[in-house]
């Protein structure tokens, strides 16, 4: 605008190229001629008040953190809307889901999806109990019978969906399987 008026384009004419009202052109123009170029940078501005405040937003990325069920959900995966009602009963501040993911991402917090990893949980007992089994077995004890029993939890891998993790830190579900032995030595009677 400033150049066009220099090289004495008329107002209207200087509007009609930027399809701006005519009252913008000469604004600009004017506070050219008052405070020069550096006054052609925007003003800061201080825009819109965020929603959440800062004490809020730490809190949330705390309860993030946290497995839900700690927080008394019956949930095992964090979304956004999961967090806005969260947020709204817990803090008092209601937002939508659009304004939580950047809420989150601005907090470091990524949307994927988890990893399997196994878990082995291990019986305390079970060297004891494959030694009793082993003894049992090598006794050449004449009519004794070995019965044997091994029981088995098996914990299927749960369905994994995308959840909000920490940026570079991969959620990874526990799962495991678990076997336990337990032998018996009956005496066999002989008649």
């Amino acid at each position: 605008m400033v150049l066009l008026s220099h090289r004495h384009y008329c107002i209207a004419e200087i509007a009609r190229v930027f399809d701006a009202c005519e009252n913008t052109v000469r604004q600009w123009i004017e506070r050219y001629e008052r405070n020069g170029v550096d006054c052609l940078d925007d003003r800061p501005r201080n825009g819109r008040p965020p929603k959440i405040s800062a004490a809020v937003q730490a809190a949330i990325h705390e309860d993030v953190v946290k497995p839900s069920s700690e927080l008394g959900h019956a949930f095992a995966i964090w979304t956004a809307a999961r967090l806005c009602v969260h947020v709204a009963v817990r803090y008092g501040a209601k937002v939508c889901t659009s304004t939580m993911y950047g809420i989150l991402r601005g907090l470091g917090f990524r949307h994927n999806r988890p990893r399997h990893a196994a878990k082995r949980a291990c019986d305390l007992q079970a060297k004891a109990k494959i030694n009793a089994i082993t003894e049992v077995l090598s006794s050449f004890v004449a009519g004794n019978h070995v019965i044997y029993e091994d029981e088995g939890d098996i914990h299927l891998l749960p369905t994994l969906r995308s959840a909000w993790m920490p940026q570079g830190k991969q959620l990874r579900p526990l799962t495991w399987v678990t076997c336990r032995a337990t032998a018996a030595l009956a005496q066999g009677h002989r008649g």
